[in-house]
């Protein structure tokens, strides 16, 4: 089992998800109470092949197996905002992954989101700032935290927001067309002209 188990990851590390789901299966065959496998078969499921109803279910399996177990809980949340559009059915998960693992970055950033969908678009910021905290290399949580800033009418600090999400990964279009909108906003038209047409020569 433990080595189907390790066959399975090594595929899924490659990209290989049919071949890991393959070796999932075989193990959970043989023992079907394996958490850990029932949460790689459901991250093969979902982040491989795209499928969210074989996800969950071997997501929830996982949580009866081992309720106390941070990944999976991050993983239903995840799904529960971005494949159910249930936020507080998001939330509820998520804060149980934080207060297992608070410094896990990845659930700061979606209940961050989360609570922007609820419209708690303070609380959302405060969530982004403690992901950028945790891991503060990630472009993705000063764009969220932008559009949360657009949102409370603080323009200065989406431009700040923006303008590190493009200093972090400035081959992003999003990016740098968040920018440029907000710079536009200021009345900065001269900088939201130069985000513009760096963005279009990424995607002409």
């Amino acid at each position: 089992i433990v080595e189907l188990n390790e066959t399975g990851l090594d595929y899924q590390r490659v990209g290989a998800h049919e071949h890991a789901i393959v070796h999932f299966k075989k193990a959970l065959r043989l023992d079907d109470n394996l958490p850990l496998t029932h949460y790689n078969l459901g991250f093969a499921f979902y982040f491989g092949k795209g499928m969210t109803e074989d996800a969950l279910r071997h997501f929830q399996r996982a949580l009866e197996l081992d309720p106390s177990n941070p990944h999976v809980l991050y993983s239903l949340g995840y799904l529960s905002l971005h494949e159910r559009n249930d936020p507080d059915g998001a939330m509820r998960y998520l804060d149980q992954a934080l207060a297992i693992m608070p410094d896990m970055a990845s659930a700061w950033n979606t209940l961050g989101l989360a609570r922007g969908a609820k419209g708690k678009w303070t609380e959302a910021v405060e969530c982004f700032d403690k992901a950028a905290g945790h891991a503060p290399d990630l472009a993705p949580t000063f764009s969220n935290k932008g559009i949360a800033m657009v949102q409370l009418g603080d323009l200065d600090g989406a431009t700040e927001a923006f303008g590190q999400a493009v200093k972090l990964k400035p081959e992003s279009v999003k990016n740098r067309n968040n920018l440029g909108n907000v710079l536009g906003m200021r009345d900065r038209k001269a900088e939201a002209l130069e985000q513009f047409e760096a963005s279009l020569k990424l995607d002409p």
